[in-house]
């Protein structure tokens, strides 16, 4: 018996011993998580998991029903981020990048919840889809002095009080709807 548990003890510290170089999995922050406390994340390096909306005028990762609204004096900005892309100025992911899939279902439903796709007349699923993108995160111009009558659009999605600037399209992750 004794042998065993020596046994089971050491096979326990060799995996232990083996995953401590193993990179943590990077776990995704809803849109709502970010723009709760913005200047908390300015400059920060996120994976960022929303509605992942194309629009004519850019693309954004929005969520909707956050728990607290972002404001700057009277006007309420939309809870939504700019997608940016710079192939040299967007961070480059960790070299064993893996995303903490555990987490990425749990606050997905929380998302979906309260945030659906749009339904388009015209019936591409191109256009929102559900997505993770991993970026940095940073404050629009707008955010800190908002120009006098500053008044959202009719997509619900600008003017977008922050932008996650990103390397590329690989790194956007589409998630599957069920």
């Amino acid at each position: 018996m004794r042998k065993l548990v020596v046994g089971s003890i050491g096979l326990w510290l060799f995996a232990i011993g083996a995953g401590a170089g193993a990179p943590a999995a990077v776990e995704p922050l809803r849109v709502c998580e970010v723009l709760q406390d913005l200047n908390a994340y300015r400059g920060k390096t996120v994976a960022l998991l929303g509605r992942y909306s194309f629009r004519e005028n850019g693309r954004f990762l929005s969520e909707s029903g956050c728990q607290s609204k972002l404001t700057s004096g009277t006007f309420e900005w939309p809870a939504a981020v700019r997608l940016a892309t710079d192939a040299d100025a967007g961070p480059k992911p960790p070299e064993n990048f893996d995303i903490d899939t555990a987490a990425t279902s749990r606050k997905l439903q929380l998302v979906r919840k309260a945030t659906t796709l749009g339904k388009f007349r015209f019936g591409s699923l191109e256009y929102d889809r559900w997505a993770i993108v991993y970026g940095r995160v940073e404050a629009a111009k707008e955010f800190d002095s908002p120009p006098q009558g500053l008044k959202p659009a009719k997509s619900g999605l600008e003017p977008a009080p922050a932008q996650l600037l990103y390397r590329g399209d690989g790194l956007i992750f589409f998630l599957s709807a069920d």
